[in-house]
């Protein structure tokens, strides 16, 4: 799915969360902001729709958002992003995309974890609580998509990332959820970190306001990151 279009290059293709919201609108917001600058694809992950299959396993998922960019893309060059455990799936895909020859321009995680470094119970209990909170956003969180967010992090369980030998970057949030109880002497315990060669950028907002009321700011640090970075 196209979000906006622009002459500059790489474009930009987004995996949505592995959670119940998981939806490729979840890019609409950071998107605008680069409309006439640079292309933005989401590619939606089956499931959690009514009647839609889960993937067997991890590399039929990683398998298929493979081929999908390269046929869209063919020598074109792309950027994988990922927010949150879409981090996972972008990494896998660009690992995939890497042993095959195609590689992407770069790797860029929105405030993902690691998923051996998973952020404290508080944190993730906010997690939860705002995903509920923001279940009318993306349409109704129901058993469907609790099932797929089940079925993926159980694809994901014995997943590692691999080093990459593309640029990767981190951003993370400013905030602590409003929900969780990190105290400030905590103050980076909760913060999102990558186990990999890296580099990191902080924006305003917390998880999940990063792509919204502040997706412009996060968008325009990826945008002028990746200017910087690429020279494109």
């Amino acid at each position: 799915m196209t979000l906006v279009s622009g002459p500059d290059e790489p474009a930009i293709v987004c995996f949505p969360t592995l959670g119940a919201l998981s939806s490729p609108y979840q890019y609409a917001r950071f998107s605008a902001p680069l409309g006439g600058r640079r292309e933005v694809l989401s590619l939606p992950l089956p499931g959690f729709v009514k009647g839609e299959l889960l993937p067997a396993d991890l590399g039929a998922i990683v398998e298929q958002q493979a081929q999908v960019i390269e046929r869209r893309f063919g020598d074109r060059p792309f950027v994988l992003l990922g927010h949150s455990s879409g981090g996972w799936t972008a990494s896998a895909v660009a690992s995939r995309l890497e042993r095959s020859g195609v590689r992407p321009a770069a790797l860029v995680l929105l405030d993902t974890y690691a998923p051996d470094s998973p952020p404290p119970a508080s944190i993730q209990y906010g997690f939860i609580d705002t995903m509920l909170d923001r279940g009318d956003v993306f349409g109704t969180i129901d058993d469907t998509r609790f099932s797929a967010m089940g079925g993926y992090f159980d694809v994901f369980a014995e997943w590692q990332p691999v080093a990459l030998t593309v640029p990767t970057l981190l951003v993370r949030a400013q905030d602590p959820l409003r929900h969780s109880s990190a105290e400030a002497g905590e103050a980076e315990e909760w913060r999102s970190s990558w186990p990999l060669r890296h580099e990191a950028l902080t924006v305003p907002g917390h998880h999940f306001s990063m792509l919204e009321e502040y997706s412009e700011d996060c968008a325009v640090a990826v945008h002028d990151w990746l200017s910087a970075t690429l020279g494109a």
